[in-house]
């Protein structure tokens, strides 16, 4: 009886995800982002993790859209975020409003790392400070083409939406 309760209170979500349709390369390189934080390249003291960022760059590139969307299933939000942009990066994928709303509404959480700092954050702020440039709160202007074919209502629509949020924080 102990054991069993020792087990399921140890127990992950990740344990009993579907791997069906991710391929093995893909999901070793995904593997080790559940201990992994996504990081801006910097690390402590000016380390360079510019690895770390071409792991995740080749992991938003080689997946196929199944894949991503798949994975952005996954429960764990560091995983999620990396498939979500990844989707938002494929030049293939033409549901980018309806994905960012998505994210918007999402509750998970993120790992973050940049120089000595590490936090979490939640996924909807990561999309709107670092991925987007979107965060009311910050300058932005909409001058910077991210690549992700969003117009400028769009851009509106999106803003209006986060700060709902905001104010139910």
């Amino acid at each position: 009886m102990l054991t069993i309760f020792l087990i399921s209170f140890s127990y992950e979500k990740s344990w009993s995800y579907n791997w069906e349709g991710i391929r093995e390369n893909l999901k070793d390189s995904i593997s080790l982002y559940r201990t992994n934080s996504i990081t801006s390249g910097v690390g402590e003291n000016g380390s360079d993790f510019s690895f770390e960022v071409e792991r995740r760059n080749w992991i938003m590139k080689y997946a196929t859209i199944k894949e991503l969307e798949k994975l952005s299933l996954y429960p764990d939000g560091t995983i999620k975020a990396i498939a979500y942009e990844g989707l938002l990066r494929n030049k293939l994928y033409f549901k980018k409003y309806d994905l960012i709303l998505k994210i918007l509404n999402d509750e998970d959480i993120v790992a973050y790392q940049s120089g000595c700092l590490g936090y979490t954050i939640s996924l909807r702020d990561y999309f709107m400070d670092y991925v987007l440039q979107l965060n009311p709160e910050r300058s932005f202007e909409f001058t910077t083409n991210l690549g992700f074919g969003l117009s400028d209502e769009e851009k509106y629509k999106i803003i209006a939406e986060y700060k709902s949020y905001l104010l139910i924080k």
